[in-house]
């Protein structure tokens, strides 16, 4: 079963330098959040902010 699942950054279909993109500079960032623009609104409400400061990923 373990063999027919695609890796997980395939999964989100997420770029794998991308990824690493993130990961190396997410440190240096002030990102409250990680993800997509158009799910900025419900970071907000989940999180219970009024601004985020998004790393977005694209």
């Amino acid at each position: 079963m373990r063999d027919k699942i695609p890796p997980v950054l395939e999964r989100l279909n997420i770029n794998q330098l991308n990824w690493l993109k993130v990961c190396t500079q997410m440190e240096k960032s002030r990102a409250t959040a990680l993800g997509a623009p158009m799910l900025a609104e419900q970071m907000k409400t989940v999180l219970n902010k009024q601004k985020l400061y998004m790393y977005r990923l694209e």
